[in-house]
């Protein structure tokens, strides 16, 4: 019934893992993937953190956050919510069950630094919102391929194999 329930009411989440890196004297964060109710994220995780690099964490690095929009980013007026995303995507077709998740990536102090953006119904709006920052005061250091678009499917998730912490940051077990 619960889940029926936050499938009604629409809700998605995202799963995070979070540590502290020592070395780096630094917060590693890691996107794992978008889950329609927290009972899915939750096996998820049970099957995460015996892998390897996540078991080398307390269980309690995994963070769930509520996704409140779809269409929304930061310092923007004129966003999307949820509810009007899906009637845009139901008149058009589209599974609920895809999104883009826009990040900007960029290196600073030989370290890796993820920013995410927004998460977005449509490939095309997550590139028309680079379009808008691309030469606003912090990106326009950066070239446009630090912009990273990514299909995400609800469900579903990504560091299946777990990870290995190198100097240059994590790499995921393929």
């Amino acid at each position: 019934m619960e889940i029926d329930l936050l499938n009604s009411e629409r809700r998605y989440y995202e799963l995070y893992h979070v540590y502290e890196d020592k070395v780096l004297d630094d917060e590693v964060v890691k996107f794992i993937g978008v889950f329609s109710s927290t009972q899915n994220a939750w096996k998820v995780i049970k099957m995460l953190r015996c892998q390897p690099g996540f078991c080398d964490h307390s269980q309690k690095c995994f963070k769930l956050s509520r996704i409140i929009s779809i269409d929304d980013y930061e310092w923007k007026e004129g966003f999307c919510t949820v509810e009007e995303a899906f009637e845009y995507q139901r008149k058009i077709g589209m599974s609920r069950r895809l999104f883009y998740r826009l990040d900007h990536r960029h290196i600073f102090s030989n370290c890796e630094e993820t920013m995410h953006i927004g998460t977005f119904s449509s490939y095309e709006n997550a590139d028309k919102v680079i379009d808008e920052l691309v030469n606003q005061p912090g990106f326009e250091l950066f070239p446009r391929s630090c912009f990273i678009i990514t299909k995400v499917e609800v469900d579903d998730y990504l560091w299946k194999n777990g990870f290995i912490s190198t100097q240059a940051g994590d790499k995921e077990i393929k």
